[in-house]
């Protein structure tokens, strides 16, 4: 019961907080600097959430993306190789 008016009185004396603190943002936006902040600081708050949704979009997508299906071929053993490799030289001369 005591609540009950206590809430209206909490309401109205957190009303006026922010006159006494002069909290309002667009009453300090007459000086230049501090406006130029609040347009970075805003740009920076609206790409934060966009970029880590995208890096979390991009890393579940390369996560579970399906692989290429071409077969791959089998390692060759460096002896393969060098023959491969010599086998062209002696065809080129």
């Amino acid at each position: 019961m005591k609540f009950s008016y206590r809430f209206p009185i909490l309401v109205a004396l957190l009303s006026w907080a922010p006159a006494a603190a002069q909290a309002c943002s667009a009453c300090i936006l007459a000086d230049p600097k501090t406006s130029a902040t609040y347009l970075k600081m805003t740009l920076v708050m609206s790409a934060l959430p966009l970029a880590l949704l995208g890096g979390i979009t991009y890393w579940l997508w390369r996560r579970y993306s399906p692989r290429s299906k071409a077969p791959r071929l089998a390692p060759q053993s460096i002896a393969e190789i060098r023959a491969t490799a010599s086998a062209l030289e002696h065809h080129r001369a």
